[in-house]
């Protein structure tokens, strides 16, 4: 529970300070504390969550497929 919270805090400090940021699980982790594939698994288990935060693939001039995390800025007028 330690590290999925260490994850949310993270993702939680990004969106309330750069809230149009996107990012990797990799980034994610370094700053979170915890390993890559940790990052990844409670990214994507917050992506499913409908909490804001969806997950793209995007492919690199090289051939290399990352997964790129971003938030939703949803307004209601």
């Amino acid at each position: 529970m330690f590290k999925e919270n260490a994850v949310r805090d993270w993702a939680r400090g990004v969106f309330s300070s750069r809230p149009y940021r996107s990012f990797t699980a990799g980034e994610a982790a370094r700053e979170a504390g915890v390993s890559r594939n940790t990052a990844k698994k409670y990214l994507d288990k917050m992506a499913g969550e409908d909490l804001g935060l969806y997950s793209w693939l995007y492919q690199m001039n090289n051939g290399l497929v990352a997964t790129i995390y971003s938030f939703t800025n949803v307004r209601e007028d």
